[in-house]
Formats: C-alpha cells, sequence, structure tokens
C-alpha cells in the first residue's frame, strides 16, 4: 500500500488484482476540509447520470466479460433511479472498478482512474493533485526497476531460459515415466529453485511475495542484472551437476553456495557477454567459454533437448557434446 499527500492530505493507494486503486474514504476527507459532510459523497456521485455512464465505460475498459446485464435495473437511458450505496451498485453489476471492503474498517476503493475523477468532481484543484502524485509515484516505481535497460532485460530472459533448463534437466534425470509422480515433481523443482533464490537474494519466492504485497511481478523481476547473472549462473551450473550424477541436494547447495561467494567480481554493470565468466574459472580455456556458449544458444533456440535417458541430443536424436564446468 502507498500514500499519497495531495493538498496535504494522506490518500492511501491499494492494489487489487495488480490495479491501482483509491480509499474513497481518504478521498472524500477533502469535503471535510471544506466544511462539508463527507458522509454520503460517493453514492451522490454514482448518483450524477454523467458519473454513472463514466463507472460502466470504465469498467469496460478494465473487464473485458463485464456485460452490463442488469444496468437497466439502475437506469431507463434517461435518469437514473435511485441506487442505494455504492456497495448495491458493485453488487448488483459486478463492478471490478469499485471494491468493497467490508468490517469495523471497511471502505470502498475505486479504481485509480475512477478515483482521479471522483477527486475532481468534489473538488477540481484536489483532483488535479491526486493525479499528480499518483503520475509521480508510478514514475518512480518505474524508474526502480531496469525495464528500459535492454542488457538487464537480455539477462533475465536468460535466467528465464535457464531456469526451464534447469527444471528439463530434473524431469529427465531424476525421474522416468514410470517413477513420475506430478506433485512430487513440482515440489521438487520449487526447492531447487527456492535453493538458488535463497543462495542469490537471501529469501525464498513465497517470503519476497509476503514482504513486498504490493509489488507486480516476482522477485526476479525486481532482481538486479549482477543477481539475475549470477541466478542465471547457478541454474545453468546446477543443471550440470544434476546431469552428472550430483543428486545430493545439499551437496549441491555446498557448491553452490562457495561458487557464488567466489564470484566477487560481479557488479551491477555486467554485460551480456560477460555472463559466460560466471560459471567460466579465470583459468578456463577461450574454446571452453565458446563450448558453453554455443551450448546455450542452441538449447534457447531449441535445438538440442535431453531425451529419456537423460543424453543431450539434437533434433535428430544424435548425442552432443555437453561442456563441462568443473
Amino acid at each position: 500500500m502507498v500514500i499519497l499527500k495531495p493538498m496535504g492530505l494522506k490518500v492511501r493507494c491499494k492494489k487489487f488484482n495488480g490495479k491501482d486503486y483509491f480509499s474513497v474514504r481518504d478521498l472524500a476527507e477533502i469535503r471535510v476540509r471544506e466544511g462539508k459532510k463527507a458522509k454520503g459523497v460517493g453514492r451522490n456521485f454514482c448518483r450524477n447520470m454523467n458519473n454513472f455512464q463514466m463507472i460502466l465505460a470504465i469498467e469496460e475498459s478494465i473487464n473485458p466479460e463485464f456485460k452490463g446485464t442488469h444496468v437497466s435495473a439502475f437506469t431507463d437511458g434517461k435518469k437514473l433511479h435511485d441506487i442505494g450505496t455504492p456497495t448495491k451498485l458493485v453488487e448488483k453489476l459486478g463492478l471490478t472498478c469499485m471494491v468493497v471492503e467490508r468490517g469495523k474498517k471497511g471502505d470502498v476503493w475505486m479504481y485509480h482512474t475512477l478515483g482521479v475523477a471522483f477527486a475532481m468532481w468534489m473538488n477540481a484543484e484536489f483532483g488535479a493533485y491526486v493525479l499528480t502524485d499518483y503520475e509521480r509515484m508510478k514514475h518512480k516505481a518505474l524508474l526502480a526497476r531496469p525495464v528500459d535497460d535492454a542488457d538487464w532485460k537480455e539477462i533475465r530472459h536468460k535466467a528465464s531460459v535457464a531456469c526451464t533448463m534447469l527444471i528439463d534437466t530434473i524431469r529427465n534425470v531424476m525421474y522416468t515415466e514410470k517413477n513420475f509422480d506430478k506433485k512430487y515433481f513440482k515440489e521438487c523443482c520449487k526447492r531447487e529453485l527456492n535453493m538458488i533464490n535463497t543462495i542469490v537474494m537471501g529469501m525464498t519466492a513465497k517470503e519476497w511475495k509476503e514482504a513486498n504485497p504490493d509489488k507486480e511481478g516476482n522477485m526476479r523481476d525486481h532482481a538486479t542484472k549482477k543477481q539475475n547473472a549470477m541466478i542465471y549462473a547457478l541454474q545453468v551450473y546446477d543443471a550440470f551437476l544434476i546431469q552428472h550424477g550430483n543428486l545430493d541436494m545439499v551437496y549441491r547447495e555446498d557448491i553452490l553456495r562457495n561458487r557464488a561467494k567466489s564470484k566477487h567480481w560481479l557488479d551491477n554493470s555486467i554485460r551480456v557477454k560477460d555472463l559466460n565468466r560466471i560459471f567460466c574459472s579465470e583459468e578456463d580455456s577461450e574454446l571452453k567459454k565458446k563450448l558453453i556458449n554455443s551450448f546455450m544458444d542452441k538449447y534457447t533456440a531449441g535445438e538440442i533437448h535431453q531425451d529419456e535417458s537423460g543424453y543431450w541430443v539434437d533434433n535428430e536424436g544424435f548425442k552432443v557434446l555437453v561442456p563441462r564446468l568443473g
């Protein structure tokens, strides 16, 4: 939850299903400052025909499944009937542009576009400040994530590809068609990825989500280039350890932790072309680096995969050279 302060008033901004919503109670405080009653202002806003049509338009824009089946219960197209409270409107029409929280501290939350319109309806200047503060907040959030960094994007993509490679390796090396258990397999993959997340980020994906409930995406989407590069490297190395018969998770975790600690030279300025250095020691030959890069490129392009026996083969079934990392 984020708190905006337009004109000195605290306005909570909360996420529901990944979308930003403003507290109606907080927005209505502008009425109190003006010496007016705040109670019932949300209902009065919805009773306005133009506002009601805007609510329907916003709902259609964010909810493709909205049909407006029961709209006729509130209007005949020319004037509004008594719609009661916003809560009744939400329940009757199944709106998602407003969210109702019940209880002693219950509140009605408006989708940010609707919330700005509501603020401007009460006080044009206040609405402008709400909009400005909200855009400033989103801009800061955008700057906090390296979404415009092409190098970050590619490293993040490589980490994602390496994750798929690790899961494929677990499936093909540790299981056969006879002993495969889908539920246990998912749990095994989860433990493996959590091990790497903990080594690099200091916590599991679930722990990160609980600590950052308002952030979109997952933990790796908010990781730095250095962290994603290390995740990429450890996943690749882990996959090779498993493929070469090292099935003891405790043993592999010890190796991965030691390898992560030894990469003290990594920093946030790392580039995509430096990734081969992450899992190649300084004494590794240029040939081995080229082999590893070539192997990863072929895997990314779908030109090689593991067969049922755990061997790496090309699309014609011929075995391919697997560069060793240790």
